[in-house]
């Protein structure tokens, strides 16, 4: 028992001191992955999104929901001229909302930016 925990000890020790992060290849596996084929699941990933967009739009348009969606989106608009009308409109309210409307900015610009760093 003592001998497999200090076999354990050791080895923890060995991989955490002794061993480099990089190795030098001289640019071999950026060689090697610009001579592999480009992968065919991320084709495979933007046929199926745009096939199931495909079939949203078409049961959408041909159901009793794009007659909802319609009288929704047509009434919204007044709903909330006449909701933003009925506030009483003084100086916190409207540092208020200008600073919800900066963060939900910021927390955009965040996302797709993230977003785009692990793309790459």
């Amino acid at each position: 028992m003592m001998d497999n925990e200090q076999n354990e000890r050791l080895l923890k020790q060995f991989l955490t001191e002794g061993v480099p992060q990089t190795i030098a290849d001289e640019g071999f596996s950026s060689r090697v992955m610009q001579h592999l084929p480009p992968s065919r699941g991320r084709w495979l990933s933007t046929m199926w999104t745009m096939l199931c967009s495909i079939a949203i739009v078409v049961y959408v348009l041909s159901t009793v929901t794009w007659t909802t969606l319609y009288r929704i989106s047509w009434h919204l608009p007044a709903r909330i001229l006449s909701f933003l009308h009925s506030i009483f409109w003084n100086e916190l309210v409207m540092l208020s909302v200008y600073v919800s409307i900066l963060a939900v900015l910021f927390t955009a610009v965040y996302t797709i930016f993230q977003t785009e760093r692990r793309m790459v």
